[in-house]
Order: C-alpha cells, then sequence, then structure tokens
C-alpha cells in the first residue's frame, strides 16, 4: 500500500554526478554525491555517516550556493531531499548538462560522451568521418 504522506513527484528527475557538501542543524558537514537533481530536490548519496528523515539540511553544490530542503527519506547511505525553495529550470539544466551521471555520459569503451546543444553525441577528438569525394 502506498504511503499516503508522500507526495507525488512534480519535476522530473536528471542524473547527475556532482560533489557536494550536506549540512544538517546541527551544523555537521559531510561530503556527499549529487546522483540526480530536479528542481524540486535532489538524491545524494552519504560517503559516510547517516540522515534521518525530517531532518533539515543544506546541500551546496560545490562552487555554488547552498539550497536547503528536508530529508524525505533515506535508506543505505542514499538520501532524498526535498528542496524548500524550487531551483529554476536553468540552473538544474546547467548542472545536469556539466556533471551528467556516469552511466548517461559514457561510451561502452569507457570514454566520456560529449553532445551538442541538442543532445547529440559528437565523437571524441582525433576521430574523423571518411568523406566521399564525387
Amino acid at each position: 500500500m502506498p504511503d499516503k504522506r508522500l507526495k507525488p513527484r512534480q519535476h522530473d528527475r536528471r542524473g547527475i554526478a556532482l560533489d557536494a557538501s550536506c549540512r544538517d542543524s546541527d551544523g555537521v558537514a559531510r561530503e556527499v554525491e549529487l546522483t540526480n537533481l530536479s528542481e524540486g530536490g535532489c538524491q545524494i548519496r552519504l560517503r559516510d555517516g547517516r540522515m534521518w528523515p525530517n531532518q533539515v539540511v543544506a546541500v551546496r553544490p560545490h562552487s555554488l550556493e547552498a539550497v536547503s530542503g528536508v530529508v524525505r527519506w533515506s535508506e543505505d547511505g542514499i538520501a532524498g531531499v526535498e528542496f524548500a525553495r524550487s531551483l529554476y529550470p536553468a540552473v538544474v539544466d546547467h548542472l545536469a548538462k556539466g556533471n551528467p551521471s556516469p552511466a548517461v555520459a559514457r561510451r561502452p569503451n569507457d570514454e566520456a560522451a560529449f553532445t551538442d546543444a541538442f543532445g547529440r553525441t559528437l565523437p571524441p577528438l582525433g576521430e574523423r568521418r571518411a568523406r566521399s569525394r564525387g
């Protein structure tokens, strides 16, 4: 039976791999990794320690401002945080584009896949396409 206290998601999640810090209301800071992000919240992977539901936190991706929120769930070193105020979609796009999840960003040969503004995969540097001359 679904938990009626949980609200349905209002925003699409984006796969991401971004180092961040997370400070709780007691002032304890720990290093975490953002593993997905949306305008309304994020999922974090803890490198150490635990978090508890309803714990107030501030998540700060390195080189950006902290975003306050509440831990909604925590299990096996992973936690879901709902932001107190939604992020602008452009901020989410910027962070997700610059720090895609390794599962999404890697090719089978484990080279980074780069994309253009339309999301098309670009060939690695040094690779040339054969041109037909007619």
